[in-house]
């Protein structure tokens, strides 16, 4: 499927509740798990401070890991997974998922017996809040994107691929919830994704494609709630996130090699900006 065959399809799978539940459903179909990236996991736990701590996730996604098996090497913390979407019908999914997930990053050697066990009594469970208490992670919803915490609650909010689908209209709002429910010191990490989602069902290609478009053909045929993205440039977030109150410890871009279009509307962001395929952030609560 071309880039702006698949563009349509998305926008027609926005239409109603019905075709984004259809959307949902073949997207499952389309992939057994969501892709788990061992270096993500690294990351955040290379950078955690080595105290006890509450941790909270955001965005922990219909078939994510990235909650779960930071609390299996950071057993001395409580973790808690937060998300827009309820994700409890797709159980067996999420069985699958976390069985390959943590044998992808735990060999059966780096395993010690108290993961085995627990791995073992939460795939037999048949429900997915079962499946997280057995790892000591508690799961909530919300579907207006708000965190329900109390302020100072947390020692560490971290996401990975989220922040670029929240709505660049309620991005400083929500943020300033992250903020507040982070104690004094706290720390915020993120990655963020800056890619083109189309290209999940458009030839697989991770490049900024809709960046050659006028502002008008995004609207009207790019432009999806299925597979939405702000386009909030990195800059853009950083921005956003200190003028909430955090202080930038490490901010740092993967960047696109070689030429690519871009449309005049773009301009006016900077060559770095244009070129950053995604985002690692580490913020402090001062």
């Amino acid at each position: 499927m071309n880039y702006l065959t698949a563009s349509l399809a998305l926008k027609a799978a926005s239409l109603s509740p019905q075709t984004r539940a259809a959307y949902h459903f073949l997207a499952r179909l389309k992939s057994k798990r969501r892709p788990f990236q061992k270096t993500h996991v690294d990351w955040l736990l290379s950078s955690l401070p080595n105290t006890p701590m509450k941790i909270l996730e955001l965005g922990t996604g219909w078939t994510s890991t990235y909650g779960i098996i930071p609390s299996l090497a950071r057993q001395d913390c409580k973790f808690v997974c937060f998300d827009v979407k309820d994700i409890r019908h797709t159980c067996s999914k999420f069985k699958e998922s976390l069985n390959y997930n943590i044998s992808e990053y735990f060999s059966n050697e780096g395993r010690d017996s108290e993961i085995s066990k627990k791995i073992v009594r939460a795939i037999s469970k048949d429900n997915i809040d079962d499946i997280y208490s057995e790892f000591g992670v508690d799961y909530c919803v919300n579907e207006e994107g708000v965190p329900p915490y109390r302020d100072g609650e947390f020692d560490v909010i971290y996401s990975f691929d989220v922040l670029e689908h929240i709505p660049a209209d309620a991005f400083s709002r929500i943020a300033k919830k992250w903020y507040d429910i982070l104690r004094p010191g706290g720390r915020f990490m993120a990655r963020v994704s800056l890619c083109d989602h189309t290209s999940y069902w458009a030839d697989r290609s991770i490049d900024k494609r809709y960046l050659g478009y006028s502002q008008s053909v995004w609207r009207n045929i790019l432009e999806n709630d299925v597979q939405y993205i702000n386009r909030l440039s990195a800059s853009q977030i950083v921005e956003i996130i200190e003028d909430v109150g955090f202080v930038t410890l490490e901010k740092s871009a993967e960047q696109i090699v070689g030429d690519f279009r871009v449309h005049p509307s773009y301009k006016w962001q900077s060559d770095t900006d244009l070129r950053a395929l995604s985002l690692l952030y580490i913020g402090k609560k001062p």
